[in-house]
């Protein structure tokens, strides 16, 4: 009798063990995270050889903070993609903070250096961005506006 009673109040404690576990498993799941939203803007047209750059917004509706820590093609359309401040100066990311709206309308942006064509008014160039936190997100931007600068560095 006193076997069965310890094997019993040994499983019970067992599965409540189990239970809180569990419990503390999915308490883990609800942790901060970042939730990205990305409107493309537009991407200026280039001749062969040039720097053009590609403007958008990202929103952080979550309840943690990001970075945008990169930027690459997912064609050949230029040699590279990189992150860059007003000044044209190469940045290592962007802070996206939980709850907020970064425009990246000049400061910052994403340049493309080196077009291996021209890529004119109407055509659509994949550009994955890449995320500290968050998964990486492919934006399609439609060329739409030309504005006569050679953005040389």
């Amino acid at each position: 009798m006193i076997d069965f009673i310890y094997k019993h109040k040994l499983i019970v404690l067992l599965v409540l063990l189990f239970l809180v576990g569990g419990l503390w498993i999915v308490a883990g799941e609800d942790e901060e995270a970042p939730e990205l939203t990305v409107k493309p803007g537009f991407l200026v047209t280039v001749h062969k050889g040039d720097n053009t750059y590609a403007l958008l917004d990202i929103k952080n509706t979550g309840n943690a903070d990001d970075k945008l820590v990169g930027a690459y093609l997912s064609s050949t359309d230029a040699a590279r993609a990189e992150l860059h401040d007003k000044n044209m100066t190469r940045i290592d990311s962007v802070a996206l903070p939980a709850g907020q709206e970064v425009l990246m309308t000049g400061d910052p942006h994403i340049m493309l250096i080196d077009a291996a064509r021209g890529i004119m008014v109407g055509e659509k160039v994949d550009i994955v961005l890449d995320f500290e936190k968050s998964p990486d997100q492919s934006v399609v931007f439609t060329v739409t506006q030309a504005d006569g600068h050679n953005h040389e560095h």
